[in-house]
C-alpha cells in the first residue's frame, strides 16, 4: 500500500508496531533470528541462507517456521479480528507467507 494511502490512525501506530516487532524478533533464539533476518531483510533464498549459516536447507526452513510461529504468538494481540472475534483470513494468509 503506498504511503499516501495508509490511514492516519495506522500511520500514527507505526512507530509502536515497529518497536513491538523489533522486540519480538530480539526474543527469538539466535538461530531463528538469524534465518528470519537473512530471509526478510536480506532477501536471501533458503538455499543461500543454508550456505551462509552452514546448515542444510531443510534445517533453515524449519528454523524459519519456528521463528514465524513464535512471532505469531508474541504479536497475536496485534492481529485484526473479524466481527466474530476470529482472526481474519487475510491476516492468516499474510502470516502464512511470512
Amino acid at each position: 500500500m503506498p504511503a499516501d494511502q495508509i490511514p492516519t490512525d495506522l500511520a500514527a501506530e507505526m512507530p509502536r508496531l515497529r518497536r513491538r516487532l523489533a522486540q519480538a524478533v530480539d526474543h527469538l533464539p539466535d538461530e531463528q533470528r538469524e534465518v528470519f533476518l537473512l530471509r526478510q531483510l536480506g532477501g536471501l533464498s533458503f538455499r543461500e541462507i543454508g550456505v551462509a549459516v552452514d546448515a542444510p536447507e531443510n534445517t533453515v526452513k524449519s528454523r524459519m517456521r519456528y521463528a514465524l510461529e513464535k512471532l505469531r504468538q508474541e504479536l497475536a494481540d496485534l492481529r485484526p479480528k473479524g466481527e466474530d472475534g476470529e482472526v481474519t483470513s487475510e491476516c492468516e494468509e499474510g502470516l502464512a507467507h511470512g
